[in-house]
């Protein structure tokens, strides 16, 4: 007898998750026509189960006939199933195109499976009626589950693999789905009258689902539209496929105003009512992703769409300057709209973005409307952050990250024994990215963490291969990436890196910024006590870009704080400012933190930051960030003007002025 509670439960979870996806927004989201199958396939995979096992407990009662008919379709939809998934993450993975080899792997023993399956009722080979009417197993039933677990070793190949769209999310969702069927398979055949198969699938689909096809930041949680992020990722994977497709941009620059006027009640119908308004101009499958406030683009898939989107781009333009009735009050909103397509008007995302952000910039009327084409918009930024994407992912691979160093002067010796190591990167062009303009492009590529990873390690080797610069410094400072501090065991990452060069720890600090410490947990003090316990020496970067509670501060163990520019611009505007300022930086004393600012660009604000109280000073005053090569062929002048030029001259009777 066989248990058919699994079978329904498993059928239920497949109608769920085909309930779910076919709304709108969800549906928008796909990034192709094989996730709505495997669900589809899934959901058979289940009916079929479920009714050959009811028909198999009715023997002999029920006749051989229908058993066969229905566990035959139970293994056709059953072993689609890997099949569908190995293809499904291959074409989300867009690692390669499909090449001759894929498909004779992918298609030859998926079609050998497929053909035992048919001609089973005639030849017995995988399964069969006795003539007592129990079912068994035929000779041929381990070939098939074999080629189940070459697709399986396939998937796991394809996740291992990765590609630009495979992100981790992908992979673990791919893991998860692949560790529900080993155990399903595993457990269906240690107890007997047990069927796992349909159901382990309908959890790992219902699980891929939820964490692929519809994360939480989808959608916009004010509108209902597609987010920014998510249309991104769509629009990049039909480049990517070399997919032909439209975008209208409808925009009305009267919302940024309008936000600061109406209430948020108001506001909040308002921007309700435009898209809606938009969405019912637009065909059922189209895309509707919020880009900015008031500001959404419309995605239309396949070759015929460039027409129809130039129609739906009038059709939006009658509502220009149309009045809205919000009641109990009418608002006048102007319209853009911006036309694109795929091929005929880019052919690369960062060109396609910065067309898109055009339009939400410049205006070109036309007559009494607003209307934009391609050519009309000059790529700028995208493209500029694109290259410096690849060329940072270029250094990445060949481990030539460039160092940049500047100097920390010491107010109570008067000298500087500190500088801080920086990133930088240096275009083909001669163009020169600072450390936080490349961090921040880093970070939105994903690779903040191996960025930070390379800079602690080159900084590191650069200080032990040069002694310190001989000897002039007794210690550097490096900031981490947030990306670098965040996760569970971080600190031993950090630690194998610092004890792979021989720097002593004690001449090390490492600077975790303000985001790492109001978003981590008890694993960032854990790992900071390692590091402390170690014998290296912590400092908050950029004190004041946050919101770190004062209250916060005594238990973590920093030995520094370094305030950001923001501090110091604030706290000199005024006699009021500078005795808060002061104030703070007398209570961050007296926790046993050390004080340190950077931006110190002129003698006042040096004078000033010492008056506080601040004990180390950093900026264009003391000298600004060189490239560290050079730094090392006139290593001899390092610290000479800092010593003995006006900067310590600037020092003397420094706090009359201020009180």
């Amino acid at each position: 007898m066989y248990v058919v509670f699994f079978d329904a439960t498993a059928l239920l979870l497949s109608l769920i998750t085909l309930a779910a996806y076919r709304k709108k927004t969800l549906r928008a989201l796909s990034g192709g026509r094989i996730f709505p199958v495997l669900i589809i396939v899934v959901l058979c995979s289940s009916l079929f189960s479920l009714l050959s096992s009811i028909a198999t407990n009715q023997l002999p009662r029920s006749g051989r006939m229908p058993v066969l008919i229905l566990t035959s379709l139970y293994y056709l939809a059953n072993f689609s199933i890997l099949p569908l998934v190995v293809y499904y993450l291959f074409n989300e993975s867009q690692s390669a195109k499909r090449t001759g080899i894929f498909q004779l792997v992918w298609g030859l023993p998926y079609s050998a499976g497929l053909l035992l399956i048919a001609v089973n009722p005639a030849t017995r080979l995988l399964f069969y009626i006795d003539p007592r009417g129990i079912y068994r197993h035929g000779p041929a039933f381990a070939a098939l589950y074999a080629i189940v677990g070459g697709y399986l070793l396939l998937t796991a190949l394809l996740l291992f693999r990765g590609g630009p769209f495979l992100t981790r999310a992908r992979k673990v969702a791919g893991m998860m789905f692949l560790l529900f069927c080993v155990t399903g398979i595993a457990v269906q055949h240690l107890i007997p009258g047990i069927m796992l198969e349909a159901f382990c699938a309908s959890l790992g689909v219902l699980f891929m689902f939820v964490t692929l096809q519809h994360p939480k930041s989808a959608t916009d949680s004010q509108t209902g539209a597609v987010t920014r992020t998510m249309f991104e990722q769509a629009f990049s994977r039909l480049i990517v496929a070399k997919t032909p497709f439209s975008v209208v941009v409808v925009y009305s620059p009267d919302f940024r105003e309008l936000l600061e006027l109406l209430e948020v009640i108001v506001y909040r119908k308002l921007a309700q009512s435009f898209y809606e308004w938009i969405a019912a101009k637009v065909p059922p499958a189209a895309v509707i992703a919020r880009l900015d406030e008031g500001a959404y683009a419309v995605m239309l898939k396949g070759s015929r769409d460039s027409t129809a989107a130039q129609y739906l781009a009038l059709d939006m333009l009658e509502r220009a300057y149309a009045v809205w009735d919000l009641d109990p009050v009418q608002v006048e909103l102007s319209v853009q709209v911006g036309v694109l397509s795929f091929p005929e008007h880019f052919l690369t995302f960062s060109d396609a973005m910065d067309r898109i952000s055009g339009i939400l910039k410049v205006s070109d009327l036309i007559g009494d409307r607003h209307v934009f084409y391609a050519s009309d918009i000059v790529p700028g930024a995208w493209t500029i952050k694109a290259g410096i994407a690849a060329a940072l992912k270029n250094v990445l691979a060949t481990g030539t990250l460039e160092l940049g160093i500047q100097g920390i002067f010491d107010v109570t010796k008067s000298e500087t024994r500190t500088a801080e190591i920086t990133s930088m990167l240096t275009l083909p062009s001669g163009e020169r990215i600072p450390h936080r303009e490349l961090f921040d492009i880093a970070g939105e590529v994903g690779l903040s963490a191996k960025t930070g990873t390379m800079l602690l390690e080159n900084a590191c080797h650069w200080f032990v291969a040069t002694n310190g610069m001989g000897n002039r410094l007794q210690t550097i400072q490096v900031s981490l990436s947030a990306a670098q501090c965040v996760s569970v065991g971080w600190h031993r990452d950090v630690w194998a890196v610092i004890s792979g060069t021989g720097i002593r720890p004690d001449a090390l600090y490492l600077g975790i910024g303000e985001t790492a410490i109001t978003t981590a947990g008890e694993q960032l003090k854990e790992g900071m006590q390692f590091l402390i316990e170690a014998g290296v020496r912590l400092f908050i970067d950029d004190y004041g870009t946050g919101f770190t509670d004062l209250g916060l501060l005594p238990h973590l163990p920093f030995n520094l704080i370094k305030f950001d520019e923001i501090i110091l611009s604030d706290g000199i505007a005024n006699k009021r400012t500078r005795t808060i300022l002061a104030g703070t930086i007398s209570y961050l004393t007296r926790l046993g933190f050390s004080i340190a600012s950077r931006g110190i660009d002129t003698p006042e604000q040096a004078e000033l930051m010492t008056w506080v109280g601040c004990q180390f000073l950093q900026g264009g005053q003391f000298g600004g960030i060189e490239p560290v090569r050079s730094e090392c062929e006139r290593a001899g002048t390092f610290s000479a003007h800092i010593i003995q030029g006006e900067s310590e001259s600037s020092m003397s009777g420094c706090g009359n002025r201020w009180k």
